[in-house]
């Protein structure tokens, strides 16, 4: 899950909002891995969240530098079932597999889209302003660093071979389906929390076992609160 570089972003946001919406950005992803996989029973893939210079930003004014002479760059490897998997779909494998296949083809498309969701929706918590899956279709994402991952997808259509039509609808099924998971209180609690967490660590790099403490005790401490 290779996010954007982020010269360009880097000019129009000043330090702590490029990190703080980069932060949730990532923690999107990660919870969708995570979380929702979980509840699917899907196989759980390790991660780990690279955010690479960016909290030299708060310190740099460095908008006028050259892009070749900046490194930063935000990414969240692995988490990805399709590249974890021996899965294809390829005409002689048999039903089940090619079910599989497509399982989970669609539920990392459903946790791609969930890093610039979980961007759209701080913003506009940030700003004041309303925030539904149809302000923020699938196309307004880029606006929230989502470029490389709509590219991720578009190969995952490919792959599944997919005609014009079947694409858009699957398109705003899976939006539909990114946008239920990140807008549910607690899955946005654990977002929350895990974004915080990357922004006050200050580390560049989050490994997977650490992430998921931070969310399973955001999960822990909502179920407290709903049975108190």
């Amino acid at each position: 899950m290779n996010r954007d570089h982020l010269e360009g972003r880097v000019g129009l946001l000043a330090g702590m909002e490029l990190i703080t919406q980069t932060a949730y950005h990532e923690a999107g992803h990660a919870a969708a891995i995570y979380l929702r996989n979980r509840h699917h029973n899907l196989p759980q893939i390790g991660f780990r969240i690279f955010l690479q210079g960016l909290k030299h930003s708060i310190h740099l004014d460095n908008s006028h530098m050259p892009a070749g002479n900046r490194a930063y760059l935000a990414k969240l490897d692995g988490g990805l079932l399709v590249e974890n998997q021996a899965l294809s779909a390829k005409p002689h494998a048999s039903s089940q597999a090619i079910l599989a296949y497509q399982q989970a083809c669609e539920a990392d498309m459903v946790n791609l889209l969930a890093g610039p969701l979980a961007e759209a929706k701080y913003v506009a918590q940030r700003d004041g302003e309303n925030f539904n899956q149809y302000l923020v279709d699938y196309e307004a994402l880029k606006n929230y660093g989502g470029k490389s991952d709509q590219e991720k997808i578009e190969e995952y259509i490919a792959g599944l071979g997919m005609p014009p039509l079947k694409k858009t609808q699957t398109l705003k099924e899976l939006h539909r389906a990114s946008f239920d998971f990140i807008n549910q209180a607690h899955h946005w609690r654990a977002i929350s929390r895990l974004a915080n967490y990357i922004v006050d660590s200050g580390k560049e790099i989050i490994d997977c076992e650490e992430a998921i403490a931070i969310l399973e005790g955001a999960i822990e401490t909502n179920y407290c609160l709903s049975r108190c």
